[in-house]
């Protein structure tokens, strides 16, 4: 991309889990211990790194406010560019 004239460009597809809203904040804490503790396991980290993956395993806390990131950067992109919705 900076080739292309673009420095400082970065972008990445990632994943989560989520929850419905109002989902007790007991359940999300043991939904995430559980998760965090699947993915940290050697069989599934291994087969998670051979997909491409980086396995985080980050709080709920955590990936609301990496989302929250990504929308707002993301928002300014689409304003700058003018894309809509058609």
């Amino acid at each position: 991309m900076i080739e292309a004239g673009v420095p400082g460009f970065e972008a990445a597809s990632w994943n989560a889990f989520a929850a419905p809203a109002g989902t007790p904040a007991a359940v999300i804490e043991r939904l995430n211990r559980e998760l965090v503790k699947i993915v940290r396991e050697p069989e599934t980290n291994k087969r998670l790194r051979g997909l491409g993956a980086e396995v985080v395993g980050s709080s709920a806390a955590e990936i609301n406010a990496y989302a929250n990131a990504e929308r707002a950067k993301w928002a300014k992109v689409i304003k700058a560019a003018k894309i809509t919705v058609e």
